[in-house]
């Protein structure tokens, strides 16, 4: 086929539309680098980012996480000083009632859910692509990653399954199935172990600022040393993948018209 050339002219045949694709791609993200413009704040970090160390990417991006899970904590802090009364009433009043009885789990879920949804909580798909976007890192972000999953199972926990415990020894008393003494009792034990589960949750929290805070302190002995190396901030522009490049002018730039986006819906309000 060498002699012939027709391996060595579809081999070049393919170069040249691998290298095209590549091309398109790379104006597009020129594209969209432009477009992060239009948010002067997105796009001056974005061209700090572009120009440091990945470390510090992922530093950015741990930092958020422990934010929203620190904002969680303290809404869902606030939830559980409120939510015991609600489920005691919302039980007296559905205890009579068959369907409610049966229906149980979603008279729980209907009455936990109200009161959750009066403090400001985090989006879950905000916090999905977060794990999602530190899970692309691979080992360096290992930890942080289990440890961020742990805190949002015990999260999930004191929203739900404590209060649906609780919910469920409440709904006993009305129709006799546990006497007086043992719904106090049952209760106390739940409440015990319901403490248990906020100190973990506050064991977990305190994990997760330790990890952000070691995640800001390598990226910077990394900036420091790529700033030795190279002798300038932007040494590390040159050295990154293309794909790393590309990806970070991507969540730039989605971020930029997400800030439009919300501004317009708040100017519409």
């Amino acid at each position: 086929q060498l002699i012939t050339g027709t391996g060595m002219r579809d081999g070049l045949w393919l170069c040249a539309l691998i290298q095209l694709a590549q091309l398109t791609e790379d104006i597009l993200h020129a594209l969209l680098f432009l477009m992060t413009a239009i948010a002067p704040w997105r796009l001056i970090s974005c061209v700090h980012l572009l120009c440091v160390p990945r470390s510090c990417w992922l530093a950015c991006v741990s930092s958020r996480a422990v934010r929203l899970a620190t904002l969680k904590d303290n809404a869902l802090r606030r939830y559980c000083l409120i939510i015991e009364p609600v489920l005691n009433a919302e039980a007296k009043k559905h205890a009579t009632d068959t369907r409610a009885k049966r229906d149980s789990y979603c008279t729980v879920q209907h009455a936990a859910a109200g009161r959750l949804s009066d403090f400001a909580l985090p989006p879950h798909t905000l916090e999905r692509s977060l794990v999602a976007e530190l899970r692309r890192a691979g080992q360096a972000t290992e930890a942080m990653v289990q440890q961020l999953e742990a805190h949002a199972a015990l999260q999930e926990a004191v929203a739900a399954y404590w209060p649906s415990l609780t919910f469920a020894v409440h709904l006993q008393l009305p129709s006799r199935t546990l006497d007086p003494n043992e719904h106090a009792y049952a209760l106390q034990h739940i409440a015990s172990a319901e403490k248990r589960a906020h100190n973990l949750l506050l064991a977990s929290a305190t994990r997760l600022t330790k990890l952000a805070k070691l995640a800001v302190l390598q990226a910077t002995e990394d900036a420091v040393a790529t700033n030795r190396q190279h002798g300038c901030i932007c040494g590390s522009l040159l050295s990154k993948p293309r794909d790393e490049l590309g990806h970070l002018v991507r969540s730039f730039a989605f971020q930029a018209i997400s800030d439009w986006g919300i501004a317009a819906l708040l100017s519409l309000l």
